[in-house]
This record gives structure tokens, sequence and C-alpha cells, in this order.
């Protein structure tokens, strides 16, 4: 992952975007609606900008836990 390919991600969301007048429009390709399908790439993209931005340095672990889905996530 390079900034080019968070570029075109985040390309790819405002075309989304600017394609789709309502976030909770289905998108059956990833089981979501559109605002969910945004709300992917954005988590997304902040995880490589993040990984961008420290460089070749080692990352902490990473602890995942389950987060309750916010209420205007479809």
């Amino acid at each position: 992952m390079v900034g080019g390919d968070v570029r075109r991600s985040l390309a790819a969301v405002a075309d989304l975007l600017a394609r789709v007048d309502d976030a909770a429009a289905p998108v059956p390709a990833m089981g979501a609606d559109a605002g969910g399908v945004v709300t992917h790439v954005v988590g997304c993209l902040a995880f490589y900008a993040h990984d961008l931005v420290a460089g070749p340095a080692r990352s902490p672990r990473w602890t995942w836990r389950a987060v309750p889905t916010p209420t205007w996530v479809g």
C-alpha cells in the first residue's frame, strides 16, 4: 500500500457518494449499504494513512476488539 493506493481509494469513495443520493442504498457486493461501504473504506484509509506515516519502523502490536455498531450505520 502506497500513497497512490490511498488516493485511488478515496477517489472511489468520492465517486460512490457522487452517484448515490441515499446512504441506505444497498451495495450487494459488500453486503452493506452505501453508508456502510463509506464507513468501511474510511476506516481502512485511516489505518493505511497511519501505517504510511509511521514509515518503515515496526508498529506496536494491535489489540483487536469488537465494538458495537453505531446506530447511524444501517
